[in-house]
């Protein structure tokens, strides 16, 4: 799904959030549990550095059985079960995301720095593992093949348009080699992207 509203979401909840310190507790990790807060904001008095890494792993993982029961539906793709599922699907995920991202952003340390350099190339791998695979991508292909024939608001037509155009620049028409090669560059570009926003940061 699509996350250019990510980082503005994420600032948002850490002004309504606070910062303060209090003892780790042995509860269950905050960022998985409901956040019984005002206007949903995230509990960061409870949130600690050892806190994302489960977190994250237990996101993408309930967000790679959401995609793939979507891609392996018997059913025929429709809008519903296929593009609005996917656009759906992940916001766990990206709920983890929002928050750690703006935390590395605006109050981190050196143990969100150092988790950066092991989720970022983690969640790279993640989203190639999503537009790379076929089985999502031919659904994807046939609703937007049979897209004229379909009854669709503007805003259905735009998100169908959306996700079928970032499966393809994500590499779904590639063949394997290229593919492969597409994962090592992704990886690559970004540990080369976490590193540079640290020596930014620095340097700043």
């Amino acid at each position: 799904m699509d996350h250019e509203l990510l980082v503005i979401a994420g600032i948002a909840l850490l002004l309504l959030g606070a910062c303060t310190a209090t003892p780790p507790t042995d509860e269950a990790n905050p960022l998985l549990a409901d956040w019984d807060t005002p206007f949903g904001a995230p509990p960061f008095d409870d949130i600690r550095p050892e806190h994302f890494e489960p977190a994250f792993t237990a996101a993408m993982a309930a967000h790679a059985d959401e995609v793939a029961a979507i891609a392996a539906g018997t059913d025929e793709p429709t809008f519903a079960n296929t593009i609005e599922a996917l656009e759906r699907s992940g916001e766990e995920l990206m709920r983890v995301r929002a928050v750690f991202t703006n935390l590395n952003a605006a109050h981190t340390n050196p143990e969100l720095q150092a988790l950066a350099k092991t989720v970022n190339p983690a969640l790279a791998a993640h989203r190639d593992d999503i537009l790379l695979n076929q089985e999502l991508f031919v659904r994807v292909k046939a609703v937007f093949d049979a897209r004229a024939g379909l009854e669709l608001s503007r805003e259905q037509q735009r998100l169908l348009e959306k996700t079928y155009r970032r499966f393809v620049r994500g590499g779904a028409d590639l063949d394997d080699a290229a593919q492969a090669r597409l994962r090592e560059l992704n990886g690559e570009l970004s540990s080369l992207t976490t590193q540079f926003g640290e020596n930014l940061l620095k340097h700043t």
